[in-house]
């Protein structure tokens, strides 16, 4: 595997190293205009990811002049190191 290449997975990492999450709740939410929303990761490191994504009352596109009620998106990421790449400790001083 090339330095950087990533593996997805579909399901949930048994030891991530790196493990994020977010949400948010909302009693309504009205979109003027739908923004494009992107986003990317970078690593040097041979790794392998793991992303979910929830959305309750909510699509996967929202759409301009929509109104959303009673709606919760929730995310996750986690990532696991190649162990090969990984960096060293640092010496104890």
């Amino acid at each position: 595997m090339e330095k950087g290449k990533k593996l997805k997975s579909d399901k949930p990492l048994e030891e991530p190293d790196v493990e994020f999450s977010a949400g948010a709740k909302m009693k309504w939410m009205h979109v003027e205009k739908a923004g494009k929303v992107e986003v990317e990761n970078y690593s040097n490191i041979k790794h392998e990811e793991f992303h979910q994504s929830i959305r309750i009352n909510m699509p996967d596109e929202i759409k301009d002049g929509e109104t959303y009620e009673s709606a919760e998106i929730q995310t996750r990421r986690e990532n696991a190191l190649d162990e090969e790449d990984a960096m060293p400790d640092e010496p104890e001083s």
